[in-house]
């Protein structure tokens, strides 16, 4: 009788400790997913705030004084590079959130804001 009650108890906590290994095995598989995605996280901040601290806004022109749109092409006093540089600011793609409106100054950046914009 002792001898099946001892067998009986040792069973009992073979299986404790095996449901317990088990246990700390998927503590420890969790803790590695959430160590990996704190990182990937660390990371994505990183890089919103290198975009943010390499983004200055530019200051906006002056309007022209120009009589009707477009006469400033035909200004013969101003360099054929100002209007270049007009043009082309006319041309910048307009980064925005579909979500928020946030404007973003490129489009990495704004990728990175519609991901945590969505979530």
């Amino acid at each position: 009788m002792d001898f099946l009650a001892e067998r009986e108890a040792r069973e009992k906590l073979n299986q404790r400790k095996e449901e317990l290994q088990e246990e700390l095995n998927k503590a420890l598989a969790e803790i590695d997913r959430l160590k990996q995605e704190g990182t990937s996280r660390a990371r994505i901040e990183e890089m919103q705030q290198r975009h943010l601290e390499v983004y200055r806004p530019r200051p906006l022109l002056p309007p022209s004084a120009a009589p009707f749109p477009g006469a400033a092409m035909f200004n013969p006093a101003q360099p054929p590079s100002a209007r270049r540089r007009e043009d082309a600011q006319d041309e910048l793609p307009d980064y925005r959130c579909p979500k928020c409106m946030y404007k973003a100054p490129d489009m990495d950046t704004l990728q990175i804001h519609v991901m945590d914009c969505i979530q």
